[in-house]
């Protein structure tokens, strides 16, 4: 058990990673908060489900191949991208030990209900789009388990809110070894705090904008440009990055995320004028 600190907010937290034992094996904080996220996010998308013409045995398939391709996902993102530490095939697949990224969950996740939606011949981008609010509220409520284990930082701030542990003193010890301008001894930025509330303010314009939306894919492009956009510049501020190449690879994904959304929403107006033009003129004549 370590001590968090948010000095100037003058706030303690003494944590344990491990939230309990069962016959040796310790169940974490961040595997369970996660888990209940998952739930949460099932729990909206079955309330909205006939919204978009689904039912509850179609929502809980999509669910659970979603889960599954997205919980893979996460893994072999993390491994493609930070290999340094992977030696034998178990460090691949011991998430136990393993680092997860979201960017590949999302992409997993989406590979999975777009073969589970052509193979039941539903609409992918109506499917996304009941999924689009559930996925934001699981990620503003996923981001705790960060928390729990003292990680997802960042640089050093002298902001009220900024934190510091043992753990975290130790981590920025090693990063400072490596070259990284950081100084163990002071606060540094929560940006799980910072991702988890944009997370939970996207829920909120999801949500609220959800019975207006105008075309299958409209909520999905939303949630592309919000989370691209905070995520690119919640990364400035991170300690820890994904690099390939010299490229922080979240940010460049994120920057994908952000242009693709512009551009099927502008894509879609476009072809929309087209067909209004065309429809007016068969009138005229």
């Amino acid at each position: 058990m370590h001590a968090l600190r948010f000095s100037g907010l003058n706030l303690e937290f003494h944590l344990n990673p491990v939230a309990f034992s069962i016959k040796g094996i310790n169940i974490y904080w961040y595997g369970l908060i996660i888990m209940v996220g998952m739930l949460l996010a099932l729990w909206y998308a079955i309330l909205r489900a006939k919204e978009f013409n689904l039912n509850l045995d179609l929502v809980c398939s999509f669910a659970t191949c979603a889960i599954i391709f997205g919980v893979v996902g996460t893994r072999l993102y993390e491994v493609a991208f930070n290999h340094g530490q992977i030696e034998k095939f178990w460090d691949i697949v011991n998430l136990r030990n393993g680092g997860l990224a979201i960017y590949g969950g999302l992409i997993g996740g989406a590979i999975a209900i777009f073969i589970f939606s052509k193979f039941k011949r539903i609409n992918f981008f109506a499917v996304t789009d009941l999924f689009a609010g559930s996925v934001l509220i699981g990620q503003a409520l996923g981001r705790w388990g960060n928390f729990f284990n003292m990680e997802a930082f960042g640089i050093n701030t002298k902001l009220p809110w900024g934190m510091t542990s043992l753990p975290i003193q130790n981590t920025l010890t090693e990063m400072k070894a490596s070259g990284l301008n950081v100084d163990p001894q002071v606060p540094v930025h929560p940006c799980f705090f910072y991702e988890s509330l944009w997370c939970l303010i996207g829920f909120a314009i999801v949500a609220g904008y959800t019975k207006h939306r105008k075309f299958n894919s409209e909520l999905t492009l939303i949630y592309a440009m919000w989370y691209g956009c905070g995520r690119f510049f919640i990364e400035f501020l991170r300690s820890d990055h994904l690099v390939f190449l010299g490229v922080n690879v979240s940010q460049a994904v994120s920057v994908l995320f952000c242009i693709g959304s512009w551009y099927g929403r502008r894509h879609y107006l476009k072809m929309k004028n087209k067909a209004r033009n065309a429809i007016e003129a068969a009138e005229i004549t």
